[in-house]
């Protein structure tokens, strides 16, 4: 899998491009001490990966003779695992290292800057970014999202899963909630699993936990957790509803309001965007109300048949 380290701006370029040169000529001697907050997506115990961002770090300080810092910050210590890029983008922090496979949600051809099911192997893929014209396609797709990309780092062929029960057959994978993001989520859906999209230092929390689903099918008995009733009244959703054109919101931030209507649905207030089972958005707001029936023939949002059923929260 191939990590990559978001830099913003041209100035983030000439630094790693320009190592070798900045070393010979002592081009930072004499000028002023350049600090960089570097934002991870993986947590400090992740070594392997984390790690990664530490050595850069270490290079650049050294090639610089330290006029040229950067502090990597794990993941949460700034923003979540999962945000990294948009602080990039927004200007939060200066640099980021993450994996471009979790925003496939923002322009799907960014699986090809990390890992494809049945795709390329490490030394493929290096091959195809520095000789096959790669960093050049990624960094045209990275440009309109006013950020540039470097590689930094492959971990190569990940294992298929980690599960907490034996797997007998694909029978055995439906409904099962397993962490896989990228073009992966979007096959093993295909085969009824429940993709979830987490950074990696939410991973084994997770596991460790048991996440639950959030209720959806109306049936449950324990709302707003799940407890599998959605089998017994035979809920069916795709977990890929139709996109939707909206706008982009003027900030992803701020406070969002969630507020359960009486025998009805979840009412949302604030920047809101609204994500398949896979990460792909499918909708911008800053005002909608959700299905809690389970009825309604639009899901995700309510279309008023929670009236016509006799739907309860009680």
């Amino acid at each position: 899998m191939d990590r990559r380290a978001f830099m913003k701006g041209a100035g983030a370029q000439a630094g790693l491009a320009g190592l070798t040169t900045l070393a010979a000529t002592n081009a930072f001697a004499d000028g002023p001490t350049v600090r960089w907050r570097l934002a991870s997506s993986f947590p400090k115990n992740l070594d392997t990966i984390y790690g990664a961002a530490e050595q850069v770090a270490q290079r650049i300080h050294a090639a610089t003779q330290g006029k040229f810092q950067i502090r990597p910050y794990a993941a949460g210590e700034i923003v979540p695992g999962l945000q990294v890029r948009d602080a990039v983008q927004k200007g939060t922090v200066e640099c980021g290292h993450s994996a471009s496979y979790y925003y496939i949600g923002k322009n799907s051809a960014l699986a090809f800057d990390c890992v494809m099911p049945f795709g390329l192997t490490a030394r493929q893929q290096n091959a195809w970014m520095y000789a096959g014209g790669g960093n050049q396609l990624m960094a045209d797709l990275f440009k309109r999202h006013h950020v540039v990309s470097l590689p930094c780092g492959n971990t190569g062929v990940q294992m298929g899963g980690w599960f907490r029960r034996e797997i007998h057959s694909l029978a055995d994978l439906k409904g099962l909630k397993m962490r896989i993001p990228g073009m992966g989520g979007q096959i093993m859906a295909r085969l009824g699993v429940i993709p979830q999209t987490l950074a990696g230092s939410d991973v084994y929390p997770s596991l460790e936990r048991g996440t639950l689903d959030a209720a959806w099918c109306g049936a449950s008995k324990n709302k707003p957790d799940c407890d599998a009733s959605h089998t017994a009244a035979g809920f069916k959703a795709t977990g890929e509803p139709d996109a939707l054109e909206s706008k982009v919101l003027d900030g992803r931030g701020g406070e969002l309001k969630v507020t359960p209507a009486k025998n009805g649905p979840l009412l949302f207030e604030g920047n809101l965007e609204i994500c398949s089972g896979t990460g792909k958005t499918i909708n911008r707001v800053t005002k909608t109300a959700l299905c809690r029936c389970g009825q309604s023939s639009k899901k995700p949002y309510c279309d008023g048949t929670h009236n016509k059923i006799g739907f309860t929260t009680e």
